[in-house]
């Protein structure tokens, strides 16, 4: 078992482990660690969002697979909490993704807000 994995939504001495440890270290684990961030009102959500910030483009593989599914709740979470707090200039395949998502939302995406967010994102020129 890995220390810095949450067990519960309340696991906070996970997330205290993650943010203790290299990126390197935990890479592998980042599918795992995104399941978290499904609801950002579970207390681990935050803590988790704001250590992979940094690591945006190093984690796009799996931040596309979430923002190509039809889980649109995760895709809020995930552009609202995590890609649009990044400071990081934006790959290029998660600014097309995000303009995708933007200009022709499917119906779930417009009831959940998944395309406002994705605006948001645009405004703020994030791939700059």
């Amino acid at each position: 078992m890995k220390n810095y994995i949450p067990t519960s939504k309340g696991d906070i001495r996970a997330v205290k482990n993650l943010s203790r440890l290299s990126f390197e270290t935990i890479s592998a684990d980042v599918p795992e660690l995104l399941v978290w961030m499904q609801d950002m009102n579970w207390p681990v959500g935050r803590g988790i969002a704001i250590y992979l910030r940094p690591h945006i483009n190093e984690i796009k593989e799996s931040l596309l697979d979430i923002l190509k599914s039809n889980d649109d709740i995760w895709k809020y979470w995930i552009i609202s909490s995590l890609i649009a707090h990044s400071k990081i200039k934006l790959d290029q395949e998660l600014i097309s993704m995000i303009k995708k998502i933007a200009d022709h939302p499917t119906k779930f995406e417009i009831d959940e807000g998944v395309d406002v967010a994705a605006k948001r994102i645009i405004a703020d020129n994030k791939w700059r």
